[in-house]
């Protein structure tokens, strides 16, 4: 584990390959800000919903990037920006061509957030305070941090990783 203030966080250990592309790469020009890391870790090992907010270009989503690669952590990232679709964030059903047979099919499609749940990623949405209201009815429950429910996929279940975390950046 790594120390951050007075908070340690635990290296990654257990990740399949498959998570390696999700996991920033460290950045050796990032200056940190003491207190914020601090602060980011304290939040991520009490395992509650961390909102940094600062003025654009501060270093809130770098420091988020830097201390998940220290730690060998992987990231999805979201833009929540007014054009954002419920999908990116839920996933959504596509029609897809069997390979074998050439016969299409339907097949569900993760978005970012039932892959953090499935994986134990930790979910970084920049730009709370932009978000769409139709994102934050979906990101309600995911906030309160328990299972997942997909209604659009048969109503799955996805219970909460371990390792889930939810960060969010805001700029007001």
């Amino acid at each position: 584990s790594l120390k951050f203030g007075n908070v340690e966080i635990a290296v990654r250990g257990d990740l399949p390959p498959e998570a390696a592309p999700f996991v920033p790469e460290w950045d050796d020009h990032h200056e940190f800000d003491e207190g914020l890391l601090e602060s980011l870790a304290v939040g991520l090992a009490l395992d509650v919903p961390v909102l940094v907010v600062g003025p654009t270009g501060c270093g809130k989503t770098s420091t988020v990037r830097n201390l998940a690669a220290a730690v060998s952590q992987p990231v999805r990232r979201i833009n929540l920006h007014g054009d954002v679709r419920s999908a990116d964030l839920i996933g959504e059903k596509t029609l897809e061509v069997d390979k074998a047979s050439g016969e299409s099919i339907t097949e569900w499609r993760d978005g970012v957030l039932p892959d953090a749940w499935r994986n134990g990623y930790w979910l970084l949405l920049d730009e709370f305070d932009a978000m769409p209201p139709h994102v934050a009815f979906i990101l309600q429950a995911a906030l309160e941090g328990g299972d997942l429910v997909l209604a659009d996929n048969h109503g799955e279940v996805i219970p909460r990783h371990p390792n889930t975390r939810i960060i969010a950046t805001a700029n007001t």
